[in-house]
């Protein structure tokens, strides 16, 4: 899947993201920028206003 946002990508499952300085990494993960997280396999986005 892809997600664009505040001008990053998200790429398959063991996937990138690029954007204000963070890093996603595996399947139980983590992100850690503009203040949101990523939780899990089915996961929410708390930040730029997405989901």
């Amino acid at each position: 899947f892809r997600v664009q946002g505040s001008g990053f990508r998200v790429q398959g499952s063991g996937f990138r993201v690029q954007g204000s300085g963070f890093r996603v990494q595996g399947s139980g993960f983590r992100v850690q920028g503009s203040g949101f997280r990523v939780q899990g396999s089915g996961f929410r986005v708390q930040g730029s206003g997405f989901r």
